[in-house]
């Protein structure tokens, strides 16, 4: 079964995921292949405890280019070159926004303009630990916008119960973001 972290690429058919270990990979028919890794290589990758040092890919997406956007749980997005398996930082999780890093990345889409909307699950507990945000019932989640042409990101919603996915409607009139902990979408 696939992880939920899958983009499918239409021109080509490719599939690309993110896998617990800290890698992409891209598979088509019979073929995997890695497209490039976040974090360190070891044999004890893909445990929760490594997550941070391993990487954990979570959203993806696309982009018009054909570059594949990815949220790193714990180190930012990027925008990979599916090609080479080249990575750029285009925002960090230590810098966050308004002087709060993120802790726990997630969901992910992109608008017509290219503008990617994406979510900070958590404003205290990283991902191998969301399960305290859930016991807690905390609202320190965030929903924000990344302009990749003006390098503007801006703060949308704050004070979320654990956002996790985002899906723009196929007009691009709304977007839709699920809170976890409240079992509520939103538009």
């Amino acid at each position: 079964m696939l992880p939920r972290e899958k983009v499918w690429e239409e021109r080509g058919g490719t599939i690309f995921t993110g896998l617990a270990d800290g890698r992409v990979v891209g598979f088509k028919g019979n073929d995997i292949w890695e497209i490039t890794r976040f974090g360190k290589s070891l044999p004890e990758c893909g445990s929760f405890q490594l997550e941070p040092i391993c990487g954990r890919p979570k959203g993806m997406k696309i982009d018009k280019n054909g570059d594949l956007l990815v949220l790193d749980s714990y180190t930012g997005l990027y925008k990979v070159n599916v090609q080479t398996g080249e990575k750029e930082l285009l925002v960090s999780s230590a810098k966050g926004f308004g002087n709060v890093p993120f802790k726990f990345l997630n969901g992910l889409d992109i608008d017509s303009e290219g503008l990617i909307y994406f979510t900070d699950s958590s404003t205290k507990w990283d991902r191998r630990n969301y399960r305290y945000e859930v016991m807690e019932l905390r609202n320190t989640g965030r929903f924000l916008r990344y302009s990749p042409d003006t390098g503007e990101l801006r703060l949308l919603l704050d004070n979320m119960y654990l956002p996790n996915g985002v899906a723009i409607s196929a007009d691009g009139s709304f977007v839709v973001i699920s809170e976890m902990n409240i079992c509520l979408l939103r538009r």
